[in-house]
């Protein structure tokens, strides 16, 4: 067994993980999964000045296996709540579509989401 191959791909590194609350909040894995990475990199990490966040979507996939499709519906979902806002713009020669997430909103939101008792909905096994 190559013991190096699965050090490499089992490294905590490379996992990727959300809040469950964040996968409630947006109905699916991959929605939580971009959700949870523009709350991380909102929080002073940004990457231009300004607070927005350019990442294309080679590097959204790299960072979350998620595709262009994925992300664009739950943009779509974050800018209909007003927590999101979205432009293309170069970034290192490349147009880039710019992410500005609204951390304190979201946090908001989310607090009445969750005191909305929407985190004890049971579902029926199926």
């Amino acid at each position: 067994m190559n013991n190096n191959l699965l050090e490499k791909y089992l490294n905590p590194k490379c996992r990727i993980s959300s809040f469950k609350v964040f996968v409630l909040f947006m109905g699916s894995h991959e929605k939580a999964a971009f959700l949870n990475q523009l709350y991380y990199w909102s929080d002073g990490r940004t990457i231009v000045k300004g607070g927005w966040i350019a990442k294309s979507y080679d590097d959204w996939y790299d960072e979350i296996v998620v595709t262009r499709r994925q992300i664009k519906a739950a943009t779509d979902d974050l800018i209909k709540l007003g927590l999101l806002e979205t432009k293309r713009k170069k970034w290192h020669g490349l147009s880039i579509v710019h992410y500005k997430f609204d951390r304190v909103k979201f946090e908001s939101i989310l607090v009445e989401f969750i005191e909305n008792g929407a985190t004890k909905k049971k579902r029926k096994p199926r």
